[in-house]
């Protein structure tokens, strides 16, 4: 466990996460040690948010996502939440957080709280500035990740043959084809079968009943 290796002064990793202006969520995996005062050292960088490990086949319940803010408009963060619908909870102990939402010019100061969470081996999510915008993005980066989480490998398999099945009716000549409703995370593989076949791709409805629309270019 984190705690064990602490107390055992082995170095820890932890995990900084920041967004693109598209949205998309990257990672930066650290190494840190409880001997030093917060150094960090590069190991990887993992980007728009996809999980090198094989996904597991069970279906993993969608759950609640502890949020610790720092340097965040707290409020602002839990009216976000509340509007979206979305399954995060706001906390104040670090210990129970599940991750912590920061701003770039807080976490380029290197706060104590920070070192800590990085100790802790506690995920820190970084937005450029403290805006609606910025917060908007960040739940839907972390409910966007969870969906990808709670899909099993079944669904990502069907998901996957319905577009390329439908990307080789276009091939042979059929106009546009519209596709079953699905999460986003599944909706994203869809539009990453349409560009490796050449195609176009749009998205079109609202959630639940959201679907993707293959045509050629």
């Amino acid at each position: 466990a984190t705690v064990d290796k602490m107390l055992r002064k082995q170095s820890v990793a932890s995990e900084v996460r920041s967004m693109s202006k598209e949205g998309d969520l990257n990672r930066h995996t650290y190494l840190s040690s409880t001997q030093t005062s917060g150094g960090k050292n590069f190991l990887e960088d993992q980007s728009n948010g996809h999980d090198s490990s094989e996904p597991s086949p069970d279906i993993i319940p969608l759950k609640v996502t502890s949020v610790l803010p720092y340097g965040v408009n707290r409020g602002r963060v839990e009216q976000i939440i509340k509007a979206m619908n979305a399954p995060l909870a706001l906390v104040g102990d670090m210990k129970i957080a599940d991750l912590v939402v920061t701003t770039k010019n807080y976490h380029r100061r290197g706060t104590q709280a920070l070192i800590n969470a990085e100790k802790l081996g506690k995920p820190v999510f970084v937005l450029r500035r403290n805006t609606v915008n910025q917060i908007e993005q960040f739940v839907k980066a972390v409910v966007r990740e969870n969906q990808g989480k709670s899909v099993s490998e079944a669904d990502r398999s069907l998901a996957v043959l319905e577009a390329e099945r439908a990307a080789y009716r276009i091939g042979k000549g059929e106009g546009e084809i519209e596709l079953r409703p699905q999460n986003s995370h599944l909706r994203r593989l869809q539009h990453q079968v349409a560009t490796q076949y050449g195609l176009g791709s749009s998205s079109m409805g609202r959630e639940p009943k959201r679907r993707v629309i293959l045509h050629g270019n």
